[in-house]
């Protein structure tokens, strides 16, 4: 078995604990769920005595007298999630009527968990929910040109369908390992690999097991927290509330992101290849080929940068063709902290100053330095229905924590190996090569991150696609110029305001 080390280093130093109810409240946050609502004590109440009564969930029980030890505890989850509806139904007759939008997981009432293990990765389980939802064909007005960066892995539908993670709403340790340590190791890595498979994806549920106590994790991009254990068995509502939260919640409250949208398009080499479409501003922009940059995005905890090249949707949608823009753009997604001002504003301060310069020294830097910066036409903090995404908070009172019982034995003994993407220009052994060491860091902070979608005018090209030594460094002269003209400018002062 192999699990990933980078996965591991990567988040040990961003992993947060809190009180399970304070977890509840923050993740899985829901009006119905409130306990002023007495819902799920409810339910609790509702569901029958041969499936939970005063000594807990009686099929788990009868497992760990057995000696079956919490392989089977994960195996049950989906039967005990099936009691736990029926006995939501009953409290609520509306429970579980949610439907996705097109593009995600299509739910109808009676959807339950399923469990599967993650494709190339028998050692992580997923609950699963609902039914694939493939996307239909985008007509377009003109088939999309195969990515340079790759054609054979560009992503086409029986890919997509081989590596579903479409419907995963959570993930455990498909095998415990009777070690606490290796359980984590494996969500981690789960959780790592989803989060960059999927560009959607903005966040995922994770749980593991420890003889009867349970934690509950959310990985998002800008940190990962655990709920603290709590015993399955004598405190049951927490378990309820969590399965019932899976099952009833909507994409976006699953970590979908509404503004971004899966298409199948035609290609010019005839192939049926996946497009992303973007939504900035009001406007839409369709993704053309493989991502110019896209490794940072495998590091759970970061901007988590993609870039792609992409063109403008002018028309058409539903059965009608998309007509795309002549011209090629760069559009760059990524997480960045909440306080940080947004690249367009930083470089029209920049411009300013260089004039200002200019006006007293009759210089001509304003007009050289745009030779050296990519003009952005928009730069947008992201919004869904008004409100802009950032990442989850953490309120005072939480706890910096690392991984149970980490050892430096342990982590030198792991692997590195992970399965990429497939919309990766560059195979899994390029990016061993970007497995940093991470160095521990003394004062560990939680930063809130906001969600922001910068479109250039000018297309771009990774380092990596420069085909001789001379553009390199023609490329790294122009480099140094533009920094030197931004040398000049005197950035304003900016504190960041971190949280403790």
């Amino acid at each position: 078995m192999t699990i990933s080390r980078t996965a591991h280093d990567s988040l040990k130093q961003d992993i947060f604990e809190r009180s399970i109810d304070s977890w509840l409240e923050t993740y899985t946050t829901t009006p119905q769920f409130h306990p002023r609502n007495r819902f799920i004590d409810d339910v609790k109440a509702s569901i029958p005595q041969d499936v939970l009564n005063n000594e807990g969930w009686q099929s788990i029980i009868i497992s760990t007298k057995a000696g079956r030890g919490e392989d089977l505890i994960y195996v049950k989850l989906p039967e005990i999630s099936t009691a736990i509806i029926n006995a939501a139904k009953k409290v609520g007759p509306s429970f579980c009527t949610t439907n996705f939008p097109p593009g995600t997981i299509q739910k109808t009432n009676g959807c339950q968990l399923d469990i599967r293990v993650l494709p190339n990765k028998p050692h992580i389980s997923c609950y699963t929910i609902g039914e694939y939802d493939v996307p239909s064909d985008t007509p377009v007005a003109r088939p999309l040109a195969q990515s340079p960066r790759g054609t054979t892995q560009q992503p086409t539908a029986d890919h997509e369908l081989a590596q579903d993670t479409r419907r995963i709403v959570a993930i455990a340790p498909s095998r415990a390992h009777g070690c606490v340590k290796f359980d984590e190791f494996k969500i981690c890595e789960g959780a790592t690999e989803i989060m960059y498979k999927d560009s959607r994806r903005q966040f995922i549920f994770a749980f593991t097991i420890d003889g009867d106590t349970v934690s509950l994790w959310n990985f998002n991009r800008g940190h990962v927290c655990r709920s603290e254990p709590f015993n399955l068995h004598e405190e049951p509502q927490h378990l309820i509330q969590f399965l019932l939260f899976l099952d009833s919640a909507t994409a976006e409250q699953l970590g979908y992101d509404p503004t971004i949208i899966r298409h199948l398009v035609d290609s010019l080499g005839g192939n049926k290849l996946i497009s992303y479409e973007y939504i900035v501003e009001g406007k839409s922009y369709l993704t053309e080929g493989n991502p110019i940059s896209e490794s940072v995005a495998y590091h759970l905890v970061s901007r988590a940068t993609r870039v792609w090249e992409a063109r403008e949707i002018l028309s058409g949608k539903g059965k009608k063709p998309l007509k795309l823009s002549d011209s090629c753009y760069v559009l760059k997604d990524a997480w960045q902290y909440s306080d940080r001002r947004l690249e367009r504003d930083i470089q029209k301060d920049i411009f300013k100053e260089l004039k200002d310069i200019d006006d007293e020294g009759n210089t001509n830097h304003t007009t050289e330095a745009k030779n050296y910066f990519m003009t952005i036409m928009h730069d947008w903090h992201v919004e869904s229905n008004g409100i802009s995404d950032t990442s989850f908070e953490l309120p005072i009172g939480h706890q910096n924590t690392s991984l149970t019982g980490i050892e430096q034995e342990l982590a030198k003994t792991l692997a590195a190996g992970s399965q990429r993407s497939s919309m990766s220009a560059r195979d899994s052994t390029h990016y061993s090569h970007f497995a940093p060491n991470f160095t521990p860091r003394p004062d560990v902070k939680h930063h809130t991150c906001s969600h922001v979608r910068t479109v250039y005018a000018e297309v771009c090209y990774s380092m990596y696609e420069l085909s001789d030594y001379k553009t390199v460094f023609l490329a790294l002269k122009d480099i140094v110029t533009g920094a030197g003209l931004g040398s000049l400018f005197t950035p304003k002062p900016h504190s960041l305001n971190l949280q403790a």
